[in-house]
């Protein structure tokens, strides 16, 4: 099962579909973040039984990131990756486009 689209950690209720989907008995549950909101949530995704995240990331240089999301919080997204590393998800993935 995947959870994408716009960002699925704004969604009211997120730990509690991840939860549901685990105890029907979903085994690979995945979702695709922009990582802003990643770093307060990963240990909640992680216990209500989320396998997989992917990262959506556009770029590391701050004012490029600030240009194109309108958000001046890139180091949110950098200090994700070291929480994901600590959780340790069966897969993580970051998904950039080359320009």
């Amino acid at each position: 099962m995947k959870l994408t689209g716009g960002e699925p950690l704004i969604r009211k209720h997120i730990f509690k579909l991840v939860e549901m989907l685990s105890k029907i008995g979903f085994k690979d549950i995945s979702l695709t973040t922009n990582s802003s909101l990643l770093t307060l949530y990963v240990n909640h995704l992680k216990n209500a039984g989320l396998s997989r995240v992917t990262v959506s990331l556009d770029t590391l240089d701050p004012q490029k990131f600030k240009q194109i999301t309108r958000f001046d919080n890139i180091k949110d997204v950098t200090r994700s990756f070291d929480a994901l590393d600590a959780v340790r998800f069966a897969n993580t993935k970051i998904n950039t486009v080359v320009m």
